[in-house]
């Protein structure tokens, strides 16, 4: 589907019927749906907003088998998991102890400058070895 330039440069790039999760008005995902390939929009006027769709092209729908985006979806499922228990987790610790900010205390920390970073220069050598023939290091 091609949307104004404005947008992305117009180009949506291959979308999956039925996937409304885009950020696009549902109207103009439906309208590119029900489009056959090469066909044009009327005028939709969602909103404030005005679009015409056009499918520039189609490629047939493929069903991946289980076996192949089996370990995907259970890593998705249990990163989710994760999420859920971190969330419940800190809900549950900061209801049993509260966390209260006190302005005046902190106004009164004083932090230590900042160290100058330590910089190398050209001439900087490292030690000698022990044992080293060299007249750098007495030998």
């Amino acid at each position: 589907m091609i949307l104004p330039r404005g947008i992305g440069g117009g180009d949506l790039g291959w979308l999956d019927p039925g996937n409304y999760g885009l950020r696009w008005p549902r109207p103009v995902l439906e309208a590119g749906y029900r489009l056959g390939k090469g066909e044009v929009s009327e005028v939709l006027e969602v909103g404030t907003d005005f679009y015409v769709v056009m499918k520039s092209d189609e490629r047939p729908e493929v069903v991946t088998p289980l076996a192949e985006v089996q370990a995907t979806i259970r890593q998705g499922l249990l990163a989710r998991k994760r999420q859920q228990v971190d969330a419940a987790f800190t809900q549950q610790a900061l209801q049993q102890v509260p966390v209260k900010l006190r302005p005046d205390v902190l106004a009164a920390v004083t932090l230590p400058e900042p160290r100058p970073a330590m910089v190398r220069t050209d001439s900087f050598q490292p030690p000698a070895l022990m044992g080293g023939n060299d007249s750098t290091n007495g030998n």
